[in-house]
């Protein structure tokens, strides 16, 4: 007979109870309540920063913070559509906007804007994903990292905005004074003369590389372009300069080559091919008279300066033209107009 009174029962396993949470303590010893970093190496928290960059929320969303996640990933979403519900809905009110100042002194304001705040959400993303420990070469590499994520979404915003203040003031800069509505009530179409000059410290002068007349309709905005070579060759001039050049312009320096853009240098340094006119006047001028006299009749010219180059304006009559441009705020586009 057994000693005990009872049979033996089998042994169980205690069961270990989860251990509570740590609380983290800060310098002063005080315990700091809330959630950790995530378990994980510094390469997958840049990962998941780096997703983020692209696509906001991603980090949040892996590191378990739903809410925050979701809110930045249909902030994001909302962006982009207004973006391409803008261009494809309402192109033609953008071409409004695109040529007022003040429109597009707001639109650089929002790229400002807009590049903070998706800087705000990289450096965010790094916060929530990076590992509870990193050693220090991995911070700062880390860092090194962020900061070129950074870079990479404020660059492009900054010289988006950068481009429209610029814009903006070259706008305010050539038509400033200039009062709403028709600016040539008398006029049913105004023939403009553009020309882009090319000059440098290291270059003698400025030569007109790109001229292009455009005549306007005034009351439907319509304009037709056309393009005058610059490389133009013995070209015949007016009459009153024949006695100089009586078979086409060849030039006035010792190896020149007669071309339509060393006409205005020409000018510069000669007054006597303009009488009368002050320097830096006579190159406009001269080049004026010249392609009215290639194309039609000129009757008048207004010149600025904008951001260091010059912009000439010239005003006809009649003049050739090649290309339609329609406007923005026309109807249909008008017919190509025939020299005069």
């Amino acid at each position: 007979m057994s000693d005990r009174l009872w049979p033996e029962q089998p042994r169980r396993p205690r069961s270990r109870l989860p251990s509570p949470p740590r609380h983290r303590r800060s310098p002063h010893g005080h315990l700091r309540y809330g959630r950790s970093h995530p378990a994980g190496s510094v390469g997958r928290a840049l990962g998941l920063t780096a997703a983020s960059t692209a696509v906001w929320g991603v980090a949040h969303l892996r590191a378990g913070r739903r809410g925050a996640g979701a809110a930045l990933m249909a902030a994001f979403a909302a962006l982009l559509g207004g973006a391409a519900v803008a261009v494809l809905a309402f192109r033609e009110e953008l071409q409004r906007v695109a040529v007022q100042p003040r429109w597009l002194d707001a639109l650089a304001a929002g790229l400002v804007v807009l590049a903070l705040a998706w800087s705000a959400v990289v450096v965010r993303s790094y916060q929530v994903a990076r590992p509870r420990r990193a050693t220090p070469a991995g911070e700062v590499a880390a860092a090194v990292v962020v900061v070129l994520l950074v870079a990479a979404v404020c660059a492009p915003l900054a010289l988006a905005a950068r481009g429209a203040r610029v814009l903006g003031g070259t706008i305010e800069d050539v038509f400033q004074g200039t009062r709403a509505g028709a600016p040539f009530p008398d006029r049913a179409r105004v023939t403009v003369l553009l020309m882009g000059g090319d000059g440098a410290g290291n270059r003698r002068g400025v030569r007109p590389d790109s001229l292009t007349v455009a005549s306007v309709d005034t009351r439907t905005g319509d304009a037709v372009l056309f393009g005058l070579p610059r490389n133009l060759q013995r070209f015949p001039v007016p009459a009153r300069l024949r006695s100089r050049w009586p078979d086409g312009y060849t030039g006035s320096r010792p190896g020149a080559e007669g071309l339509l853009n060393e006409l205005y240098q020409d000018a510069e340094e000669n007054p006597a091919l303009v009488p009368g006119v002050p320097d830096g006047r006579r190159g406009p001028r001269i080049m004026k008279e010249q392609v009215g006299f290639l194309l039609g009749r000129w009757t008048s010219t207004c010149w600025s300066t904008c951001s260091g180059s010059a912009t000439w304006w010239t005003r006809s009559a009649a003049c050739g033209c090649g290309w339609t441009v329609r406007s923005p705020t026309a109807g249909r586009p008008t017919a190509a107009a025939r020299p005069a």
